[in-house]
């Protein structure tokens, strides 16, 4: 009688013990899926990016430091390009992403259109230059590219 008594004691704290338990893992496991769901944003605007030939276009000129072709590209392929990364600028602050995978992802799309001397006067110049890319609509986007290490 007197272990069934003890037994009964214990058996509301141990109910506490397991839902409390079972609290901390569904907590993390919410985490987990929203940096998941996070991380797979980012990733449809990569595919954005890497769909769209024009945009990839772009990015290969860039990459190779094509300065005329740069120059020519139409400005409505260019906005577009901003656009998007604008769009990773402010997702990135607002939405608590890892920015590792950010900068991962899209750091040099960043470096060539805002860091880089001759890409980046090369992109601005059918744009308005540089009174274009340092008016304070772009400034999320420059200063994201800021952060990016680019080596």
């Amino acid at each position: 009688m007197e272990t069934i008594k003890n037994i009964n004691l214990f058996l509301p704290l141990v109910t506490i013990i397991l839902v409390m338990a079972g609290s901390v893992i569904a907590l993390v496991q919410f985490c987990q899926q929203r940096k998941f769901t996070r991380i797979q944003n980012l990733s449809q605007i990569w595919k954005k990016f890497m769909d769209d030939e024009k945009l990839m276009a772009l990015f290969v000129s860039l990459d190779k430091e094509d300065l005329p072709v740069i120059e020519s590209f139409a400005i409505a392929q260019k906005l577009r390009f901003l656009g998007l990364l604008e769009e990773v600028a402010l997702y990135t602050e607002k939405f608590k992403v890892d920015k590792q995978y950010a900068y991962y992802l899209f750091q040099w799309h960043f470096t060539y259109v805002f860091k880089q001397t001759g890409t980046t006067k090369a992109f601005w110049e059918n744009l308005g230059g540089s009174v274009e890319m340092n008016k304070p609509y772009w400034s999320k986007s420059f200063h994201f590219a800021q952060a990016c290490k680019s080596e």
